[in-house]
C-alpha cells in the first residue's frame, strides 16, 4: 500500500505515461502500423519462440536492447539453465509457467521473462524476456514487479494481448480469436 504523498504521485504519473503510450498503440493498431518495435513503450524486449528443445528468437522482436540475445538457445544446454526463459519453458506445472520469472544478468539490470500461449494450439508459446535496468528504469521495474500501483498480471496480459495482434496481423490468422491468458 502506497501511503507517501510523493509515491503516490509519481505512482500517478507512471499510469498516465502508460496510458497515453497504450493510446498510441491503440491508434497504431488502427492505422495497420502496429508492430513488434510499439512493443518497446516500456522497457526493451527479446521475444523466443518455443520451437521443440530450442528456445528461437523471433525475428524482428529484439527492440531497445544491445542486440546481444541469441539467436537459438538450446533447452537442455546446462549453461543456459539459469536463465529465466529456460526455466519457464521447460516448466510442466501451469500454476508456475503463467507466473513471471525473473534473472539479474548484471546489478540492477534484470530480464523478467513470461510465458504466453499464442492462440489455440497449445504448441505455439512464445516466452517474452522484459530487459529491465531497476535503477534507472523504475517505471517498467514498478509495472512489472510491484502490486502496489496495479495488480502486475495485468500488465504482461496487455503485452500477451498486444503480442496476439502482432501474431494475427502479420500471419492474416483467425484461429487466435478468443484466447485470454
Amino acid at each position: 500500500m502506497i501511503t507517501n504523498y510523493n509515491e503516490q504521485e509519481k505512482v500517478t504519473g507512471y499510469l498516465i505515461e502508460l496510458l497515453e503510450k497504450i493510446n498510441v498503440i491503440l491508434f497504431r493498431i488502427e492505422n495497420e502500423l502496429f508492430s513488434f518495435s510499439d512493443l518497446n513503450f516500456l522497457t526493451g524486449f527479446t521475444i523466443y519462440e518455443i520451437d521443440g528443445n530450442v528456445l528461437r528468437k523471433i525475428p524482428n522482436a529484439d527492440h531497445g536492447t544491445t542486440g546481444a540475445s541469441k539467436d537459438v538457445i538450446p533447452l537442455d544446454d546446462g549453461k543456459y539453465e539459469n536463465y529465466a526463459s529456460v526455466r519457464l519453458a521447460k516448466e510442466k506445472d501451469k500454476t508456475k509457467y503463467t507466473l513471471p520469472l525473473q534473472q539479474e544478468v548484471r546489478n540492477g539490470y534484470y530480464i523478467v521473462s513470461y510465458r504466453m500461449n499464442m492462440g489455440i494450439d497449445p504448441n505455439k508459446i512464445w516466452i517474452f524476456n522484459f530487459h529491465v535496468n531497476s535503477e534507472t528504469n523504475e517505471m517498467a521495474w514498478n509495472l512489472l514487479q510491484n502490486d502496489d500501483i496495479l495488480n502486475v498480471s495485468e500488465v504482461y496480459r496487455l503485452f500477451h494481448a498486444l503480442c496476439l495482434i502482432i501474431l494475427r496481423n502479420e500471419n492474416g490468422m483467425e484461429e487466435f480469436r478468443n484466447v485470454s491468458s
